[in-house]
């Protein structure tokens, strides 16, 4: 009785675990210069939402500047991005006040990329320093 409950609990734990790391994030459709944006909406009217990861997108592999980007599929990306108006990109939001983000976006060979759209440039990840505005063009 005693191994079954161990059996049991690891299973669970591991259950858990794997799915501790995946992160949640709506959806919005903005012009690549943040002048005009929206929630996308599917056709329910239900906000849109994603499953990946945040990080920090280092600009330079020297540097200490990042901005904040939420981590997902090619597939995924292709099938939200295409939802929105055009001469829109679809990024992620936390909320109505959350900071400027991307999406970066991982082919199915591994490689990856930043979605076009505006962002936040940090200068440094371990303190809250004056953020500077920037905007990625679209490839």
């Amino acid at each position: 009785m005693k191994y079954m409950m161990l059996k049991l609990l690891t299973v669970f734990l591991i259950l858990l675990c794997s799915h501790t790391y995946a992160e949640w994030t709506n959806v919005i459709c903005a012009k690549p210069d943040g002048s005009k944006w929206y929630w996308l909406k599917d056709s329910n009217g239900n906000q849109v939402t994603a499953s990946g990861l945040w990080s920090a997108a280092y600009l330079r592999s020297s540097s200490t500047e990042y901005i904040d980007a939420f981590n997902i599929g090619d597939e995924t990306y292709n099938k939200i991005s295409s939802q929105c108006n055009n001469s829109y990109v679809a990024q992620p939001a936390k909320s109505t006040f959350s900071s400027w983000a991307v999406f970066q976006v991982t082919k199915f060979d591994g490689t990856s990329y930043l979605a076009p759209g505006k962002f936040v440039i940090y200068r440094d990840r371990n303190c809250f320093m004056s953020p500077v505005n920037c905007q990625l063009q679209s490839r």
